[in-house]
């Protein structure tokens, strides 16, 4: 039976050439109708599947006809949205497929923030369809320095994903502080003067940046000296450290110390009075003036410096002598001020009048007749000499009652030559003490000698005093002291003109004789030893060993006999005179003193043995000597020859 029968025998019309309606499915193409027309067929498979490429309608399938294409479409959601579950392709969506989908919400499966169509990570839109983003540990290409995936600040990458640096406001605090970058401070900005230096390191004094409002200056260095302290302070006079330029500082404001307050030593001329212990000035007037009342030396002007203040001084020598040009006193030297002139004057007593010896012009009057004159102990015993009154009332001479021409001090006589002429001088030591029986001690020696004298030359002369009993008497304990030795020597002068020797003292008669007597003054130089030698006497002017007699050397200065050992020795006569009980016999009170003399004589260092006798000295012409010549005191005889 036929359906129809349009009698060609085309297919592809309306009426198949088997005579059945042309349909949709009938696997036969319709070719009779044009696009758009009802029942017009793009393709036709022969079957009602919707899953392969011509559908159930006979149209060819598509992306977005809604239907799923099997082996072709992977979906087909019917609609022209790319950006959803089903792409425009019908590709399901999927991160990276350059498709940003849109259809899931922010947490849900599938949701993209982005989707740049590539699986980098190092551009704005990462692998996960993820928007890059500074902390995410990705590194943002040409955007992010670093990304080191934590909200750390304060480590070598920052929450802006910057590389952390020195300046930039943050302070890193991953690093130890002996790692390279380690950061003690960050102020966000590269001014090297504030608190915060360049370093990224807290501001301190030696870091060589000035901190403003806090450091005056900072040199880098902890150097003293160098125009700014280790205190960051500039240097000054007066901070106590020596800086360039000061030559001294010692930190204080006292002027008048050996650092002065322009950090200068002190000196003498800069017009600043030192005061301090070890540099004190009486007086500094800043000038080299030495005439005024400050001398160069800041020493205040006053007579007897050597340098002639102007106005206020006459003369000025240096000294405190009243026998020169000038006196003590700057004023000049003149006739009639009291005092003798050496080498112009030969007498000054201070006034005009004729008869005393000195004449109004300073020139000796034949000061006083004279032939002949004996010197004496004038009463005195033991080791002390005579006094100035006793001698006087002695002499009752009226050149003896003048201060000018007789004097006598400590118990040695002084004497003025009365007129020029040739004298003779002759001298006796005294005797040394007797022993406890009355056996005598060694009598002085005796010394003449002619000499040259000269108007107004003052003679030094000792008179040697006979030696002491011990004071125990007529004990057999005690020994007895030497005599002392006479001296006569010219005012000034270090060599005696003559001496004459004095006796030993006695010993204690228990040996026998001669043991016990004293040996006299000689008649040499060199005084002699103690009976049999047991003790050695003086040489050259010196004392005896041992305490002995005293010599020229001892005498000149300390004419006092010795006094006795303990309480048995008898004292020495003045003139040098040892005393007793001065040897090494046991106790030593029964040994006698030597004689004094211009070497001393020995002191008995045995037991009982008697004293040596004083050296003597004659430097006279015509001279004559004898020696144990005077007992008793010494005695000096001066007489006038022409």
């Amino acid at each position: 039976m036929e359906a129809c029968d349009d009698g060609n025998g085309d297919q592809r019309d309306a009426c198949t050439g088997t005579c059945d309606i042309a349909r949709c499915g009938d696997g036969i193409l319709r070719a009779d109708l044009a696009v758009g027309e009802e029942a017009y067929e793009t393709c036709d498979d022969g079957n009602a599947s919707d899953a392969d490429a011509c559908l159930s309608n006979c149209a060819p399938a598509r992306c977005g006809d809604g239907v799923l294409y099997d082996g072709v479409e992977a979906c087909d959601d019917g609609n022209n949205d790319p950006r959803d579950g089903c792409t425009g392709t019908c590709a399901l969506a999927r991160c990276g497929d350059g498709i940003h989908r849109i259809d899931v919400a922010v947490g849900g499966e599938g949701h993209e923030a982005c989707d740049d169509g590539n699986a980098s990570d190092t551009d704005a839109c990462i692998s996960d369809c993820r928007v890059a983003q500074c902390g995410d540990g990705l590194l943002w290409a040409g955007v992010e320095a670093c990304d080191d995936g934590n909200r750390i600040t304060m480590d070598a990458c920052t929450n802006a994903c910057e590389e952390a640096r020195c300046g930039d406001g943050i302070v890193r605090r991953d690093l130890l502080p002996e790692e390279p970058g380690h950061e003690s401070c960050d102020d966000g900005n590269d001014m090297a003067g504030d608190a915060c230096v360049d370093g990224c390191q807290p501001a301190r004094c030696g870091d060589g940046i000035v901190w403003e409002g806090v450091e005056a200056c900072d040199d880098g260095n902890d150097i003293a000296g160098d125009g700014c302290t280790d205190q960051c302070v500039v240097s000054f006079c007066g901070d106590g450290q020596l800086d360039e330029g000061e030559v001294c500082d010692d930190g204080n404001e006292d002027d008048q110390d050996a650092c002065t307050n322009a950090c200068e030593e002190a000196r003498c001329g800069d017009g600043i009075l030192r005061l301090d212990e070890g540099g004190e000035e009486e007086c500094d007037d800043g000038n080299e003036e030495a005439g005024d009342d400050c001398l160069n030396n800041c020493l205040e002007a006053r007579c007897g410096d050597g340098i002639l203040w102007q106005g206020e001084e006459d003369c000025d020598d240096g000294n405190v002598l009243n026998d020169d040009e000038c006196l003590a006193i700057c004023v000049p030297a003149s006739c009639g001020d009291g005092f003798v002139q050496a080498g112009v004057e030969a007498c000054d007593d201070g006034n005009d009048n004729e008869d005393d010896g000195c004449g109004a012009d300073c020139e000796l009057n034949a000061a006083f007749p004279f032939t002949e004159h004996r010197f004496t102990h004038c009463g005195a015993t033991g080791g002390d000499g005579p006094s100035q009154g006793a001698c006087r009332d002695e002499y009752q001479a009226e050149w003896a009652q003048n201060d000018n021409f007789y004097g006598v001090s400590e118990g040695v006589q002084r004497w003025r030559v009365p007129m020029s002429a040739r004298f003779r001088i002759e001298v006796f030591g005294a005797q040394g003490g007797v022993n406890h029986v009355g056996d005598p001690g060694g009598s002085g020696a005796r010394m003449q000698g002619d000499f040259d004298l000269q108007q107004g030359q003052f003679l030094r002369i000792i008179v040697g005093q006979e030696g002491v009993i011990s004071p125990i008497g007529n004990s057999a304990n005690g020994g007895s002291g030497g005599g002392g030795g006479s001296f006569v020597w010219i005012e000034g002068e270090g060599t005696p003109l003559i001496v004459a020797g004095g006796g030993g003292g006695s010993g204690l008669r228990n040996p026998g004789p001669p043991h016990y007597l004293g040996r006299p003054g000689v008649t040499g130089t060199s005084g002699s030893a103690s009976r049999d030698n047991q003790g050695q006497g003086g040489a050259n002017g010196g004392d005896a060993p041992n305490e002995g007699g005293r010599g020229w050397l001892t005498v000149r200065e300390q004419p006092r006999g010795y006094p006795g050992m303990n309480d048995y020795g008898g004292e020495g006569g003045f003139g040098g005179g040892g005393g007793g009980g001065y040897g090494t016999c046991g106790n030593r009170q029964h040994t006698a003193g030597g004689g004094g003399g211009y070497s001393g004589g020995g002191v008995a260092v045995s037991c009982y043995y008697a004293g040596g006798g004083g050296g003597s000295y004659n430097t006279g012409d015509n001279p004559e000597s004898a020696e144990g010549d005077r007992d008793g005191n010494g005695l000096v005889i001066i007489t006038r020859l022409q």
